[in-house]
């Protein structure tokens, strides 16, 4: 659970780092190591591959115990007609697949996602760029419906989540990120949905 929780956070670190489109194509490859609170270390390696209108990442964490589970996402954007495509596949090997539109007047996306065992949910997100915001509404296979909100916390550079269930409970999520510009660490702390709060930092391998 530990180290599945590492590769989520470091997943997350990696969608921040990589999420800003390019106008030319461009390859990263990155590297470095990794401590959570718990104690445990270990080190991690990440790629991009961008060009216009598609994208491919790669990120692998290995545990101090020598495992290493990885995540990798490919993607497609059409603007003139506004199709994406993009699939994921996590560190238990299952893939998920999206396929949808984004209407860049609106801000809106609206998606079909199958699960690796054929379940499909129908999802529409709003994005509101002032307000740093997305609004999330998912309607799964038997119509049960679920919608979250997600806002930047610009005090500690993170986001607050709150999920509210198809009975109408309602779950928050936080988490917050610090830079150390001299070490180049990036520390993630991530509260869940249970209460429980998990960090990490990550560090990368710098040039001699």
């Amino acid at each position: 659970m530990k180290a599945s929780l590492t590769l989520s956070l470091l997943a997350g670190l990696v969608a921040v780092a990589l999420a800003t489109p390019d106008a030319e194509a461009r390859e990263r490859a990155r590297s470095g190591s990794y401590a959570t609170g718990g104690g445990k270390t270990g080190t991690y390696q990440r790629s991009a591959d961008r060009s216009p209108g598609a994208f491919g990442r790669q990120g692998s964490i290995t545990t101090q115990e020598g495992r290493t589970y990885s995540r990798t996402s490919a993607g497609t954007y059409d603007r003139s007609t506004g199709a994406v495509n993009r699939s994921v596949t996590g560190a238990d090997g299952r893939t998920r697949t999206a396929t949808g539109t984004y209407d860049r007047d609106t801000r809106t996306y609206d998606r079909t996602v199958t699960g690796a065992n054929g379940r499909q949910a129908q999802g529409t997100t709003v994005y509101d760029r002032d307000a740093k915001s997305a609004s999330s509404t998912w309607v799964g296979p038997n119509g049960a419906t679920t919608t979250s909100a997600n806002t930047y916390n610009a005090a500690n550079k993170g986001f607050d989540t709150t999920v509210t269930a198809p009975d109408g409970k309602t779950y928050t999520r936080s988490s917050s990120n610090a830079w150390n510009p001299e070490t180049g660490t990036l520390s993630k702390s991530v509260t869940g949905y249970g209460g429980n709060t998990r960090t990490v930092d990550v560090t990368p391998d710098r040039a001699n």
